[in-house]
Parts: structure tokens; C-alpha cells; sequence
């Protein structure tokens, strides 16, 4: 179960942006920054995952 956060739709214009710049999340603990990230990352076609081997960083450029 996802709960939706105030931050989910300002990380979506920034993936809408033309020219967005890296994306640094920063907080609190336990408030839901991976959450965020993981469900922002559903919306891209290939997006690396830090905390495990798969998919690569290299996978994801040459797709």
C-alpha cells in the first residue's frame, strides 16, 4: 500500500522538466523518501536501484 505524498507531484514535474537538474532527496527519517523515489521510478522505463545489483547502471543506457 502506497500513501500518497504532497512531494509525488512536485517530483513529477521535475521528471517533466526539459532541463531538470540531479535530484537530491533529503528529510526526516522515516517519513517516506524512498517511497517517493521508488514510485517516481515507476514512471521511468529503466531507473538503477542503489540498493541492489539489478538492473545496472550501464543496463539501463544501452536499452
Amino acid at each position: 500500500m502506497y500513501l500518497e505524498r504532497s512531494i509525488d507531484r512536485e517530483l513529477l514535474d521535475w521528471k517533466e522538466a526539459p532541463e531538470r537538474k540531479p535530484l537530491l532527496v533529503r528529510g526526516a527519517k522515516q517519513v517516506g523518501k524512498s517511497s517517493s523515489i521508488r514510485k517516481l521510478g515507476e514512471s521511468f522505463s529503466c531507473i538503477p536501484n542503489l540498493r541492489s545489483a539489478l538492473p545496472t547502471a550501464e543496463a539501463c543506457l544501452h536499452t
